[in-house]
């Protein structure tokens, strides 16, 4: 609506002006098209100061959203005024883009009424002159002052639209380049065909951009039905091993099996169909209880998802709340504590019924009475299942069929947690350390 009626107005304009004369119908055309063809030039040079006040805007616009979502942290370190000093130190570069820009912008309109302004002038003075000499009416006169003052008006709005356009183009650019990245992971329409859950990583490199490698050539068969427990320090490589389990991201070399199928020859969807996740910390959305349980399964049924909520130990609360499985938790669930929110999250696992199950600290959240609870419905839920469990609370895993260690992206033990108990290895260490704890937290005097 900006561009194209100046168009429609100059075309007409030019049609009317041949019927008076047509050297004047071409002087218009040529005096047009260099007054255009400066201004865009003059437009295109200004481009990288467009994309400077796109780019700092983008950026204070996420300063704000850091700040707002953080709010409690900056309220508990008393941040307020180092934060205020922040936002205005990034406004005020935001401030000095804008007006840069909006200066450039000011430069082409001043330049684009001077030329216009000659023009019209000129078109004016050459109709009275032909009117003296007798070549055209008084009329012709008004006809072609009239056309040449529309003109003059179309075209700087249409100037000014194609410099507008150009300082939008900066910000789409901008976001492009954030937003139009190659996909990293290739997808493919095959189905996985799942029968067991026979899992196996074989030699398996894997190396985050930037940083150091995190597996070399890393071998582990998980037969179906195991459930494995995964420990060690921090940065040994746990998280990551689920990770790509998952294929949130893609090994370097080697491959990932799931019942002897490369799980980059299949298509994500269908993977994560056949893997349940309780992780550490539960996101839930902005919706009711009900509807972010049966996010684990569409098709579910209001009995299949209350009856997934008892097998979590979760009904209880839920019926206490003012609206029951109706209540609306707030974003990320803010409305419930962390132990409900994982609770939740078990029970999404347990309507989700599938035959992978992977535990990333699922009981991480939750007081010690809760985690017996949520101890007993977890026994249930890796029934007949291959579970690969992460946890720090190596009670968890006391029942589970096999531990492995990880330390440096390397597996140092592996075997049945009693077995290496009685060895006096790396989990034998972890082991005692915990109980040591545990120990001078129920008697502080010792």
């Amino acid at each position: 609506w900006k561009i194209v009626p100046p168009i429609v107005d100059f075309l007409g304009a030019v049609v009317v002006l041949f019927t008076v004369g047509w050297q004047m119908a071409v002087a218009l055309i040529v005096f047009v098209a260099i007054v255009a063809a400066l201004i865009t030039g003059f437009g295109i040079r200004g481009r990288a100061k467009h994309q400077r006040f796109a780019a700092q805007s983008a950026r204070v616009g996420g300063e704000l959203v850091d700040a707002v979502s953080n709010v409690w942290t900056i309220k508990a370190f008393s941040a307020r005024d180092r934060e205020a000093e922040r936002l205005a130190h990034e406004i005020g570069y935001e401030a000095r883009a804008q007006r840069r820009s909006w200066m450039y912008l000011e430069k082409a309109r001043v330049m684009h009424d001077i030329c216009l302004s000659v023009m019209a002038g000129g078109m004016l003075i050459w109709a009275i002159q032909l009117w003296i000499g007798g070549s055209v009416t008084a009329g012709d006169v008004v006809l072609v002052s009239a056309l040449t003052f529309r003109i003059l008006h179309g075209s700087r709005d249409l100037a000014l639209a194609l410099v507008d356009a150009t300082q939008q183009l900066g910000a789409i650019d901008d976001t492009l380049r954030i937003i139009v990245q190659p996909h990293g992971l290739e997808d493919t329409d095959t189905q996985l065909m799942l029968a067991e859950g026979d899992i196996t990583f074989e030699r398996i490199r894997f190396a985050y951009p930037g940083r150091g490698v995190v597996f070399e050539d890393l071998d582990l068969h998980i037969p179906a039905g195991q459930k494995v427990g995964v420990v060690g320090s921090s940065g040994a490589g746990k998280s990551t091993l689920i990770n790509l389990l998952q294929r949130l991201d893609d090994v370097q070399s080697g491959r990932i099996l799931v019942d002897g199928q490369d799980i980059r020859s299949v298509s994500q969807d269908s993977l994560r169909e056949k893997i349940a996740v309780v992780p550490q910390e539960t996101a839930l959305f902005n919706r009711s209880i009900r509807e972010n349980i049966r996010y684990g399964r569409p098709d579910a049924s209001d009995e299949e998802v209350v009856e997934a909520a008892r097998s979590a130990f979760c009904d209880g609360f839920i019926r206490e709340l003012p609206q029951g499985y109706d209540t609306l938790v707030g974003e990320r669930g803010v409305m419930l504590s962390g132990g409900q929110r994982q609770r939740l999250g078990i029970a999404r696992a347990f309507l989700k019924d599938a035959p992978i199950l992977i535990l990333d600290e699922a009981t991480s959240a939750l007081d010690t009475q809760s985690e017996a609870e949520i101890q007993a419905a977890l026994n249930n839920l890796v029934h007949n299942r291959t579970v690969v469990a992460v946890a720090h609370r190596l009670s968890t895993l006391a029942s589970f069929d096999r531990i492995i260690v990880l330390r440096d992206g390397r597996i140092v033990e592996d075997g049945p947690p009693q077995e290496l108990r009685r060895h006096g290895g790396e989990f034998d260490a972890l082991w005692r350390m915990q109980a040591d704890g545990f120990a001078q937290q129920a008697d502080p005097s010792a």
